[in-house]
């Protein structure tokens, strides 16, 4: 293990010790907190190829997720693969956001239509955890690119939510029916100014799907198109939950109030302290 932190550490990781607890305890199929347990042990010459096959991959800057084919999210495990972006830590205040929105307004009622819409899904660990934590709700998942629902649906079918998760090839406002009414949608949409690429570490810029970080006009374009278009599928008293760039804050409580549909605008910081999440109720 420590030869493991010092090659990463000399290929310029940052996270190197965290990163090799995660790999040698995914290797060995232990908890990490086990793995110091056995610390003492000696590890398995048969896995060293595999060991040698994570560590080339991680030096060339490939996301470690992508490498092992799976990272957490909310407590669960997700499938995690170039198909969709890497589940991140600050989409969790939105996941808990709507959570408890729909815990808060609806428990104990059970929704036949889909309760919530996450718009643009990805690999689905919105829909997923959604799902998983409000299990009288059905939760309807689209998105515009077809591999990526195929992994949303792997994801729902290893959570054992499938039959909870609704999934649709749309973009954006497509051809949803026109008598659902939402109590809740959520996005995590694109929202990374392409101005803004060459910022961003290797690991997002070079094997991240593009389509899922970058949108045009100060990565508002989406988040705009949004907000306009979810007042007419949410239902009176519901809530449009964003996820946003760290310094959007102000824009995007602009184009919230610019509908008078709108009330009650509030935004939520993350861990950092950026206003990370946007939420407006439908008057």
């Amino acid at each position: 293990m420590q030869q493991t932190v010092t090659r990463l550490e000399r290929g310029g990781i940052d996270s190197a010790r965290a990163e090799t607890e995660w790999i040698v305890s995914d290797l060995l199929h232990i908890s990490k907190t086990e793995l110091y347990f056995r610390s003492q042990q000696e590890f398995p010459a048969a896995l060293g190829i595999h060991l040698e096959k994570i560590l080339q991959a991680r030096l060339q800057r490939q996301p470690l997720q992508y490498i092992l084919g799976h990272t957490e999210f909310y407590g669960r495990r997700f499938a995690c693969d170039a198909r969709a972006l890497i589940p991140r830590p600050e989409t969790e205040i939105l996941v808990e956001t709507v959570t408890a929105f729909m815990q808060g307004h609806f428990t104990g009622k059970a929704i036949s239509s889909p309760g919530a819409w996450d718009i643009g899904t990805g690999g689905g660990n919105i829909a997923v955890t959604l799902a998983a934590e409000l299990p009288n709700f059905t939760v309807l998942a689209s998105d515009i690119d077809l591999p990526a629902l195929q992994l949303s649906r792997e994801n729902a079918v290893a959570n054992k939510v499938s039959d909870r998760v609704m999934l649709l090839n749309c973009s954006l406002f497509g051809p949803i029916i026109p008598r659902w009414q939402f109590a809740a949608i959520c996005a995590n949409p694109p929202y990374i100014s392409p101005a803004d690429a060459a910022s961003l570490p290797s690991e997002v810029r070079d094997y991240e799907p593009a389509r899922a970080l970058f949108a045009p006009e100060d990565g508002l374009s989406l988040i705009r198109r949004i907000i306009a278009g979810a007042k007419d599928f949410l239902a009176p008293g519901g809530l449009l939950a964003l996820e946003i760039g760290y310094n959007q804050a102000a824009a995007v409580r602009e184009l919230c109030a610019g509908h008078p549909e709108y009330t009650d605008i509030r935004l939520i910081p993350d861990l950092a302290g950026h206003l990370r999440v946007a939420t407006a109720v439908r008057a």
